[in-house]
């Protein structure tokens, strides 16, 4: 997870980010170290409305 950080925060360095991230362990991590461009937003625990990809498993069914 941090080497994918620092690679999005070195491709826009003049952009500030916001990636949204669901709860996974290592996206909440204590030992990340967060590009000075990079900012992090978490969803709420049991949100699947929220989260788009959910929607990929109603076309599955």
């Amino acid at each position: 997870m941090q080497v994918f950080l620092d690679e999005v925060a070195s491709r826009h360095p003049n952009d500030r980010i916001i990636l949204v991230l669901d709860g996974t362990g290592w996206h909440r991590s204590h030992t990340l170290k967060l590009p000075p461009n990079l900012r992090l937003l978490m969803l709420p625990p049991c949100s699947p409305e929220l989260n788009p990809v959910e929607n990929l498993w109603d076309e599955l069914r």
